[in-house]
């Protein structure tokens, strides 16, 4: 019988550059190496990926490489819980790292919590210089401030843990939800995540079970705020899991207030601060949001309250944005 408690799934899309910072976390780790195990799933990866990975043999006791030809990572998370051994899978990304007691703590919340899903905080770290108006606080994530079971909310999908029979009962993660090769994706953990809050299940948190994020270069960017925003909800209305319905007046009045921001940084209205830190802490993005849904409405021509004459108000800003959305990472 084994004695495995946890299999850890780092899955990998061309990660050669932090690969193995990752992979020395989890080498690192307190906890014995009897009680939990490795799998690195090479999302069909063109760069060293595999060299770098294959590398690991040896230093990690239980450790184990796959491919997964079918680009994405819910695919690659999919074809992770498949081949572990635990009955707990945990996912963290290949850019994170985990800090050494991280395993030791996560067994410890299996045999005495027994929850269905669990996780905790993320903290960035950084291997280029950030812009002056970046702050830490834009990359920490931090659903509650104090351990314990969660009555709403979400975890991050690079400190997540689940039971793995309620993985296979939910049929793993959607293919359509998350990145998929360079093009940037979300929500294939939160809808997991919902699902179990609508059925009631154990759902814990754990302010010291921490993880640390790479912040890279495009992520410092306005941009990726905007990009963010959009993609978010239309891809969550776009298959299916978001029912909101917002009209353009909405999205005129939203629009309308960030330009005039714009417009009163230009006047020096917030000179003593960054238009970026203004723009980001005070939610300034929900109106691509919003764009979002009501695009991915558009498409699925569920938005019957639109005239036809009117949606030609969103065809160059949905050029627009696709452009940013589909461009390869730098």
């Amino acid at each position: 019988m084994s004695n495995i408690k946890l299999s850890i799934i780092v899955c990998v899309y061309n990660g050669e550059k932090d690969i193995g910072r990752c992979l020395d976390s989890l080498v690192n780790q307190k906890a014995s190496p009897d009680l939990f195990e490795v799998i690195v799933v090479n999302n069909n990866s063109t760069d060293r990926t595999q060299e770098i990975a294959d590398s690991y043999y040896g230093k990690i006791k239980n450790y184990k490489v796959v491919t997964e030809y079918a680009i994405g990572l819910s695919n690659a998370r999919n074809r992770g819980y498949k081949e572990s051994i635990a009955n707990y899978v945990g996912y963290i990304d290949d850019d994170a790292k985990a800090r050494p007691d991280y395993i030791e703590k996560a067994i410890r919340i299996i045999e005495e919590i027994q929850p269905d899903i669990f996780g905790g905080l993320i903290y960035p770290f950084y291997v280029s210089e950030k812009p002056e108006w970046f702050k830490d606080q834009y990359e920490i994530r931090m659903e509650q401030k104090e351990t314990g079971f969660m009555n709403r909310g979400t975890l991050s999908g690079s400190n997540i843990i689940f039971k793995k029979e309620l993985l296979r009962l939910y049929n793993g993660f959607n293919p359509a939800l998350g990145m998929e090769g360079d093009n940037l994706g979300y929500g294939e953990e939160t809808k997991l995540v919902e699902r179990a809050f609508k059925e009631k299940r154990k759902i814990y948190y754990d302010v010291d079970l921490i993880v640390e994020h790479i912040v890279p270069p495009f992520k410092m960017n306005i941009l990726y705020f905007i990009v963010k925003a959009f993609k978010g909800s239309y891809q969550m209305v776009s298959t299916n899991q978001q029912e909101s319905i917002i009209y353009l007046d909405e999205i005129s009045m939203k629009f309308k207030n960030l330009f005039n921001d714009i417009e009163s940084n230009f006047k020096n209205k917030y000179s003593e601060e960054k238009i970026e830190n203004f723009l980001i802490e005070n939610n300034r993005f929900d109106s691509f949001s919003l764009l979002g849904i009501l695009s991915a409405l558009i498409e699925k021509k569920e938005f019957n309250k639109i005239k036809k004459s009117r949606k030609n108000f969103l065809t160059p800003i949905k050029s627009l944005i696709k452009k940013i959305l589909f461009k390869k990472r730098q």
